[in-house]
């Protein structure tokens, strides 16, 4: 705090030098003006950039590449989003493959029982057993699939309204800082 403090009256300072040079130079004949030179007035301006507060010269810096910031954010979000559906249809992928398989696993192993049994009726039974198991194990490759893209999307949008939110509050102290620097210059 007591850095801002100093910086702001080296601000003064400086504009104080500024004012009190102008009031120290002769007219120009017949003009009312008067005749400064230009490197001083520029050495006096860039004294005052200087030292302004690191806050306005983030401002600036953030207003100067605002779109480049907005269009990254984009990017990213666009990235996680598409990492998240390519993944989702891996899983799904994955998932009918693997049920695919195992059912076909269990209609073979189904039919050899029943081919190699004597007790067609045991057969039966052991067969839809298998397949039962092989449904229900299918369903669950099924639901754990769905339930992990639906974590991965909600992060997905998570870190979007992060992303969003960081934007906004940039914004939010980008025009409170106009604001602040507009009322401040109509105070004067």
């Amino acid at each position: 705090m007591e850095q801002k403090t100093e910086l702001g009256l080296e601000i003064f300072d400086l504009l104080e030098e500024f004012e009190n040079k102008l009031e120290s130079l002769a007219y120009v004949p017949f003009t009312g003006k008067v005749m400064m030179g230009r490197n001083e007035i520029l050495e006096i301006i860039k004294d005052i950039n200087i030292s302004l507060p690191k806050e306005i010269q983030d401002a600036k810096w953030i207003t100067q590449h605002q779109k480049e910031i907005l269009e990254k954010a984009q990017m990213e979000a666009d990235m996680i989003l598409s990492s998240a559906r390519e993944e989702e249809r891996l899983l799904i992928e994955n998932a009918r493959i693997s049920e695919q398989s195992i059912i076909s696993d269990a209609q073979e192993r189904a039919k050899q029982l029943v081919d190699s049994s004597t007790i067609v009726e045991q057969a039966h039974m052991q067969a839809d057993k298998t397949i039962s198991e092989a449904q229900m194990t299918a369903q669950q490759i099924m639901d754990n699939a769905y339930e992990h893209t639906e974590r991965l999307l909600s992060r997905a949008a998570n870190q979007i309204v992060d992303i969003s939110n960081t934007i906004n509050g940039n914004l939010n102290e980008l025009r409170e800082y106009r604001y602040n620097s507009e009322f401040n210059n109509g105070e004067q």
